[in-house]
């Protein structure tokens, strides 16, 4: 359901005061997925909400940089401000303005969605909001595949004795957890979450003397659904 034109103004102000506002109280919106992909060749992307609670809730949801000091977002939201009345579901509908973006590469955004329920007793009243955020990848229509198929063309080096350079050489970007050293008598961990830009290199650094020379790489990588896989590879 969107707000329309005979939505009272105060209401209006009072959650666009609160966009800004974070809270660590439980999400009452349970969102479809951790991540979304645009593909380029689609006019839009959609993601289904479900309001699961028995309060009507305010929602509002749009699209901000993942790079720092970069306003520059290419999406809209056909209605980035609607009601989810209690048990409702609703679709989230993002569009791209068809420009502005590498068509080589995958790029990173964020979609946020910040909710604030409303109380049923106070009219206009709100209770805390909270925000929960998704990372959006949007894929040009030229670019084939999926972030899986680059796992295998992970590049593994030791560096300066006692790190590991990673580096990924697709046009994905790639979401890799618990990434650890296996050796014949030890295990070491490396890094809990890793993000690899397309084309990145990234240095590992260990808490080990210098990596052992029977040393493999294993992690696990979360894929384009959200589903993890872990995987094994050799050091160069």
């Amino acid at each position: 359901m969107a707000f329309t034109s005979s939505t009272p103004l105060s209401f209006i102000k009072v959650i666009l005061l609160w966009l800004a506002v974070g809270s660590s109280a439980e999400a009452i919106i349970k969102i479809d997925g951790t991540r979304l992909i645009y593909t380029g060749q689609h006019r839009e992307a959609t993601l289904r909400v479900t309001n699961v609670s028995s309060q009507t809730v305010a929602l509002q949801a749009w699209v901000s940089s993942s790079e720092e000091n970069s306003s520059d977002v290419p999406f809209a939201l056909a209605q980035p401000l609607i009601k989810l009345n209690p048990q409702q579901v609703d679709v989230l509908r993002i569009l791209y303005r068809g420009e502005g973006l590498p068509e080589d590469r995958e790029s990173l955004f964020w979609l946020n969605v910040m909710e604030i329920p409303l109380k049923p007793d106070r009219q206009n009243s709100v209770q805390m909001a909270v925000r929960q955020q998704l990372k959006l990848f949007f894929r040009p229509p030229g670019l084939q595949g999926t972030s899986s198929s680059c796992i295998a063309g992970l590049s593994w080096k030791v560096k300066n004795v006692d790190s590991i350079e990673v580096t990924n050489t697709c046009a994905f970007h790639l979401s890799l957890v618990d990434l650890r050293i296996e050796s014949s008598d030890r295990s070491t961990a490396l890094d809990e979450y890793t993000l690899l830009k397309p084309g990145e290199t990234h240095l590992l650094r260990s808490t080990v003397a210098a990596i052992p020379a029977d040393a493999k790489i294993i992690f696990t990588e979360i894929n384009d659904i959200g589903l993890r896989h872990v995987h094994e590879a050799n050091i160069q």
